[in-house]
Order: C-alpha cells, then sequence, then structure tokens
C-alpha cells in the first residue's frame, strides 16, 4: 500500500477548478517532486496533502487513512495528520532562539520535556546547527534560517514532509548546499516526502520521481531519467529543456527508409523503428545538436546551415543555425571551438552533427507557442 495516496482529487476556488482530477501514489520513504511553472496546481495540491486546503473532489490518504474526502465528509485538520511543512518563507520567531523555534510545535502538542530536548537536538544535529541553539533566529544568515526551519519540520518526526519552494528565498551557492542537506536529510530520515518547485535542476537533483504538472494535470510522472529523456508530449519536452521542437511528418523515402521531414522540407531524418507514422513532433536538445567540423553521419544525422547568431558561454558556444527555414539552437563544445581558432561568423555555413537515438518523437499536438500555457517554443 502506498503511504499517501491521491484518487480524483480536484480543487475549485470560486468555480475556477485549479486541480483536476489527480491520482498520485507516493510509496514509503519516496520523495516526489512535483515540478511545473507558476500556476499549474502544484503548490495547491501541497497544501490539499497538508490540510491548509480541502479537496473539492477525490480522495486524499495518508498511511492508509482517510485525511479528506468530501463525499463522506471526511476532513482531518493540519494539526492531526502527522506531516511537516517547510515553507518558502523561513516563517520563524526571529525574536526566539534557534532551540525555542524547533520545539515550539512540540510543546503545543505537549511533549514530555525531557523528550522535546532529546527530540530537538537530534534534529539540530543532523543539519549541522546544534551549536546555533541558544541564538536567536534573526541573528542568523538565510541559509541557517532555512535549515533550522528544516529542523523543526523534523523534529516532530512527522509521517509525511511537505517541502513548499524552500530554496526559491536563497542565492545560487546557499541553493546548492541547502538542497544537499535536504537531500541527505531524507535519505538517513528515510520520511516520505513531496516537494515542490519550478526549478528542474533541483527537481533532477532531489526526486526519486518527479511529477511534471501543467493546467491542474499530471503531465508525466517517472524517474528523473525518465522525464528527461523521454518526456510524453510537448509540453514536458519544452519544459525539460529541449530547445528544438518541430513538426513534420514521417514518409518514406526512395529506399523505402522511414524518415522524419519538418514541415519546411529543411531536414530529413532517418528513424527506423523509432517513430511510427503518428508521431508528428520531434525534439532535440541543443546540447545534441553540435556544431562539428568532422560531422559523420554513420549513426548520426549531418545537417547543414548558416550561423545566425553566437553566443560564448566558456565551456560551450551557444548558436543559432538556419537550417532551410528551420532555425535550430545548437551548441559548438570548447575543443571545436579551439579547433577552429575561435567563433564562427554570421552567415557562415557550417555542419551539425544530431545522435539519431538522441532525438525523440512526440504525438502531434499545438507547439507550446500556439497554446496559452505561458511558454513558448525556443526552435520555430
Amino acid at each position: 500500500m502506498a503511504d499517501v495516496s491521491l484518487r480524483g482529487v480536484k480543487k475549485d476556488f470560486d468555480g475556477t477548478r485549479v486541480l483536476n482530477g489527480i491520482d498520485l501514489d507516493v510509496e514509503q520513504g519516496e520523495l516526489v517532486v512535483l515540478l511545473g511553472p507558476s500556476g499549474c496546481g502544484k503548490t495547491t495540491l501541497l497544501r490539499c496533502l497538508s490540510g491548509l486546503e480541502e479537496i473539492t473532489e477525490g480522495e486524499v490518504t495518508v498511511r492508509g487513512k482517510t485525511v479528506d474526502k468530501p463525499s463522506t465528509g471526511t476532513f482531518v485538520p493540519p494539526n492531526k495528520r502527522g506531516v511537516g511543512v517547510v515553507f518558502q518563507s523561513y516563517a520563524l520567531w526571529p525574536h526566539m532562539t534557534v532551540r525555542s523555534n524547533v520545539s515550539y510545535a512540540l510543546k503545543l502538542a505537549r511533549t514530555p520535556g525531557r523528550q522535546i530536548r532529546a527530540q530537538v537536538d537530534e534534529a539540530l544535529r543532523s543539519l549541522n546547527i546544534l551549536e546555533r541553539a541558544d541564538e536567536y533566529a534573526g541573528q542568523l544568515s538565510g541559509g541557517q534560517q532555512q535549515r533550522v526551519a528544516l529542523a523543526r519540520a523534523i523534529a516532530s518526526r512527522p509521517d509525511l514532509m511537505l517541502f513548499d519552494e524552500p530554496l526559491s528565498n536563497l542565492d545560487a551557492k546557499l541553493r546548492l548546499k541547502v538542497r544537499l542537506d535536504i537531500r541527505k536529510l531524507h535519505r538517513r530520515s528515510g520520511i516520505t516526502a513531496v516537494y515542490v518547485t519550478h526549478d528542474q535542476e533541483e527537481a533532477m537533483a532531489l526526486a526519486d520521481r518527479i511529477a511534471v504538472m501543467n493546467q491542474g494535470e499530471i503531465q508525466q510522472l517517472g524517474t528523473p531519467e525518465e522525464v528527461y529523456n523521454e518526456p510524453v508530449n510537448a509540453f514536458v519536452a519544452d519544459f525539460m529543456g529541449f530547445e528544438n521542437i518541430l513538426r513534420g511528418g514521417v514518409t518514406r523515402d526512395a529506399e523505402g527508409r522511414a524518415v522524419f521531414e519538418t514541415a519546411g522540407g529543411d531536414i530529413r531524418i532517418p528513424l527506423d523503428g523509432r517513430i511510427d507514422a503518428s508521431m508528428g513532433m520531434i525534439a532535440m536538445r541543443a546540447g545534441h545538436v553540435l556544431v562539428s567540423s568532422d560531422a559523420v553521419g554513420d549513426d548520426a544525422v549531418v545537417l547543414r546551415g548558416t550561423v545566425a547568431t553566437c553566443t560564448y558561454l566558456g565551456d560551450y558556444t551557444q548558436v543559432l543555425v538556419d537550417v532551410g527555414s528551420t532555425r535550430l539552437f545548437a551548441r559548438m563544445p570548447e575543443d571545436e571551438r579551439l579547433r577552429r581558432g575561435g567563433l564562427p561568423a554570421r552567415g557562415e555555413t557550417v555542419s551539425l552533427r544530431v545522435a539519431i537515438h538522441k532525438i525523440v518523437g512526440l504525438e502531434d499536438e499545438p507547439l507550446p507557442s500556439e497554446t496559452d500555457t505561458g511558454f513558448m517554443p525556443i526552435a520555430v
């Protein structure tokens, strides 16, 4: 039995549907990340799990116990669910010490004093902040305050941990450090956890599985590797960083090989056995479309195009290349730049190499720019 289960969960606000039939199981000790753009419903779903919002339809169970089911009038309040929540804001009392902040909920629950001391010390020690226990929370740095918020959430030893974009207020360096803290904490404690973020890298680094959300629905649920390499539709491909999304169709060449040809007829890619005739789109990451002076076509497609722009980014150069009427985002590795003695000029003809196994086929559907979801395709 799953540790956390949602069945047909819907949530309306003033007649507007925000969650539209969510089905999700989270296994014991698993960390599932809810990933998606602003307004996709991920934070609302987290609040429904915590009990801060009541669902409109469906059922939520935690550890086999139904905590929210409108059809039977069942609703368990947040303080009775055994759930710890780490919010985007630290929500600490600056005039109280670290120890007082972490122990506050335990005192409200009338936990014996000796047990409070042991649980608070254990939580602070696990996050390497025990030595700051008697300092005021307001005296700490942002990263230290977030560790205190984490300690407060785990001190009560909850059945379920919920994280609502806890790193968004930290700078890039601190985000990396606290992200590692969260991953270590989860592995050590084995607590079941659900984590909300809009940051793909953060999701990849933390998740056992990722649920990519859009418009109140889960578009894809899978391991980081599955979601990254095998997106199920154009939305997921775009959101997970496939910069080139092209529409076309599968045809047959003179030798009977399956070929994907873009709508403009500019790119012909042999795709034997990889894409069936129903798939009218392909997606390619810019990092897999390489500017190469020794491009060969044994297990790859070789394209020729003219350079539109180059942007030097250190380890690689981002290059926009026009292949006929199709513009592709490509990369030039640093060793290729050094081999050429510099960056290609605008209008210069270059060769592109794309490994066939890196090309992903998608069902034909509106491109991201043709929808109102707030995102747009990189390649047009």
